[in-house]
Protein backbone atom coordinates (compact mmCIF):
# COMPACT_ATOMS: atom_id res chain seq x y z
CA UNK A 1 0.00 0.00 0.00
CA UNK A 2 1.42 3.40 -0.68
CA UNK A 3 1.92 6.01 1.98
CA UNK A 4 -0.01 8.65 2.32
CA UNK A 5 1.06 11.60 0.55
CA UNK A 6 -0.29 15.59 0.94
CA UNK A 7 -0.03 18.44 -1.43
CA UNK A 8 2.82 20.94 0.12
CA UNK A 9 2.30 22.70 -2.98
CA UNK A 10 0.30 23.08 -6.09
CA UNK A 11 2.60 20.49 -7.63
CA UNK A 12 4.76 18.58 -4.60
CA UNK A 13 3.82 15.91 -2.48
CA UNK A 14 5.18 15.48 1.14
CA UNK A 15 4.83 12.13 3.32
CA UNK A 16 5.44 13.81 6.37
CA UNK A 17 5.05 17.46 7.73
CA UNK A 18 4.34 20.02 4.96
CA UNK A 19 7.67 21.06 3.28
CA UNK A 20 7.88 23.92 0.79
CA UNK A 21 11.37 24.27 -1.15
CA UNK A 22 9.88 27.38 -3.36
CA UNK A 23 10.91 30.85 -2.44
CA UNK A 24 7.36 32.37 -4.26
CA UNK A 25 5.31 30.91 -1.88
CA UNK A 26 6.27 32.83 1.10
CA UNK A 27 7.92 36.32 -0.39
CA UNK A 28 6.56 38.35 -2.98
CA UNK A 29 10.20 39.54 -4.20
CA UNK A 30 13.13 38.21 -5.11
CA UNK A 31 16.37 38.91 -5.94
CA UNK A 32 18.25 37.03 -9.41
CA UNK A 33 21.65 36.56 -8.68
CA UNK A 34 24.20 35.25 -11.52
CA UNK A 35 24.89 34.61 -14.97
CA UNK A 36 20.96 33.97 -16.37
CA UNK A 37 18.91 34.46 -13.30
CA UNK A 38 15.57 36.12 -13.56
CA UNK A 39 14.53 38.80 -10.59
CA UNK A 40 11.22 40.26 -9.66
CA UNK A 41 11.40 43.58 -7.41
CA UNK A 42 8.95 46.44 -7.37
CA UNK A 43 7.08 45.40 -9.96
CA UNK A 44 9.82 45.09 -12.14
CA UNK A 45 10.90 41.37 -13.70
CA UNK A 46 14.63 41.38 -15.08
CA UNK A 47 17.41 39.00 -16.15
CA UNK A 48 20.78 39.15 -16.08
CA UNK A 49 23.21 38.65 -18.87
CA UNK A 50 23.74 35.03 -19.26
CA UNK A 51 27.32 35.36 -20.71
CA UNK A 52 29.37 34.19 -17.52
CA UNK A 53 32.16 36.69 -18.73
CA UNK A 54 30.36 39.35 -19.76
CA UNK A 55 28.78 39.06 -15.91
CA UNK A 56 31.81 39.04 -14.29
CA UNK A 57 33.26 42.55 -16.14
CA UNK A 58 30.09 43.78 -15.36
CA UNK A 59 30.21 43.25 -11.69
CA UNK A 60 33.99 44.15 -11.71
CA UNK A 61 33.21 47.38 -13.31
CA UNK A 62 30.76 47.58 -10.29
CA UNK A 63 27.53 47.64 -12.90
CA UNK A 64 24.58 45.87 -12.54
CA UNK A 65 24.56 43.00 -14.90
CA UNK A 66 20.95 43.36 -16.15
CA UNK A 67 20.46 41.94 -19.58
CA UNK A 68 16.56 43.03 -19.72
CA UNK A 69 13.45 44.12 -17.61
CA UNK A 70 10.22 44.67 -18.07
CA UNK A 71 8.07 46.66 -16.00
CA UNK A 72 4.67 44.97 -14.96
CA UNK A 73 1.54 47.67 -15.07
CA UNK A 74 -0.30 47.31 -11.36
CA UNK A 75 -2.92 44.82 -12.74
CA UNK A 76 0.05 42.59 -14.32
CA UNK A 77 1.53 42.34 -10.98
CA UNK A 78 -2.02 41.16 -9.22
CA UNK A 79 -2.02 38.51 -12.06
CA UNK A 80 1.34 37.70 -11.15
CA UNK A 81 0.52 37.54 -7.43
CA UNK A 82 -2.48 35.12 -8.32
CA UNK A 83 -0.68 32.78 -9.35
CA UNK A 84 2.42 32.62 -7.51
CA UNK A 85 -0.16 32.70 -4.83
CA UNK A 86 -1.97 30.22 -5.73
CA UNK A 87 1.45 27.71 -5.95
CA UNK A 88 1.10 27.05 -2.11
CA UNK A 89 -2.53 26.54 -2.39
CA UNK A 90 -4.27 29.74 -1.41
CA UNK A 91 -4.54 33.39 -1.16
CA UNK A 92 -4.63 35.69 1.79
CA UNK A 93 -7.44 38.03 0.31
CA UNK A 94 -6.92 40.62 3.17
CA UNK A 95 -2.99 41.06 3.04
CA UNK A 96 -3.58 40.88 -1.53
CA UNK A 97 -6.15 43.50 -0.96
CA UNK A 98 -3.45 45.77 1.42
CA UNK A 99 -0.42 45.27 -0.52
CA UNK A 100 -3.06 46.24 -3.64
CA UNK A 101 -4.00 49.40 -2.19
CA UNK A 102 -7.71 47.88 -2.52
CA UNK A 103 -7.52 46.89 -6.22
CA UNK A 104 -7.28 43.18 -6.45
CA UNK A 105 -10.63 42.12 -6.73
CA UNK A 106 -11.44 45.57 -9.09
CA UNK A 107 -8.70 43.55 -11.68
CA UNK A 108 -8.85 39.87 -10.19
CA UNK A 109 -12.42 39.54 -10.05
CA UNK A 110 -13.29 37.87 -13.62
CA UNK A 111 -10.62 35.44 -12.94
CA UNK A 112 -11.35 34.33 -9.36
CA UNK A 113 -15.21 33.94 -10.81
CA UNK A 114 -14.02 31.85 -13.59
CA UNK A 115 -12.17 29.55 -11.16
CA UNK A 116 -15.08 29.45 -8.75
CA UNK A 117 -17.31 28.34 -11.77
CA UNK A 118 -14.65 25.84 -12.48
CA UNK A 119 -14.61 24.31 -9.23
CA UNK A 120 -11.18 25.64 -9.00
CA UNK A 121 -10.97 27.76 -6.29
CA UNK A 122 -13.20 27.51 -2.70
CA UNK A 123 -13.75 30.31 -0.33
CA UNK A 124 -12.88 29.84 3.33
CA UNK A 125 -12.38 32.64 5.05
CA UNK A 126 -9.82 34.73 4.95
CA UNK A 127 -8.20 32.75 1.71
CA UNK A 128 -9.15 31.21 -1.29
CA UNK A 129 -8.02 27.56 -1.80
CA UNK A 130 -7.36 25.84 -4.89
CA UNK A 131 -9.30 22.67 -4.83
CA UNK A 132 -7.71 19.33 -6.71
CA UNK A 133 -9.98 20.65 -10.22
CA UNK A 134 -7.91 24.13 -9.18
CA UNK A 135 -4.41 22.34 -9.27
CA UNK A 136 -4.98 20.63 -12.53
CA UNK A 137 -5.71 24.42 -14.31
CA UNK A 138 -3.32 25.97 -11.96
CA UNK A 139 -0.37 23.68 -13.90
CA UNK A 140 -2.06 24.46 -17.01
CA UNK A 141 -1.40 28.16 -16.42
CA UNK A 142 2.14 27.76 -15.13
CA UNK A 143 3.29 25.82 -18.56
CA UNK A 144 2.13 28.84 -19.91
CA UNK A 145 3.70 31.21 -17.64
CA UNK A 146 7.01 28.61 -18.11
CA UNK A 147 6.64 29.02 -21.77
CA UNK A 148 7.01 33.09 -21.44
CA UNK A 149 9.98 33.18 -19.05
CA UNK A 150 11.65 30.27 -21.69
CA UNK A 151 10.95 33.29 -24.48
CA UNK A 152 12.00 36.00 -22.22
CA UNK A 153 15.02 34.11 -21.77
CA UNK A 154 15.45 33.61 -25.41
CA UNK A 155 15.27 37.32 -25.71
CA UNK A 156 17.71 37.71 -22.87
CA UNK A 157 20.53 35.53 -24.70
CA UNK A 158 23.31 36.86 -27.30
CA UNK A 159 22.31 36.29 -30.93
Amino acid sequence: MLPHYRHSSAWCFSKNAVMIDEYIVDYDEYAGLGSGSIGYLHGTCYANTFNISEYITRLNRGEIPIAAFRHFLPKDQLRYDFLMKLFGMKMDIPALQKKSRGSFYRFLWFYILAFMIAGALKYRSPHLHLTKRGCYLWVIMMREFFIAVNNFRDFCRPR
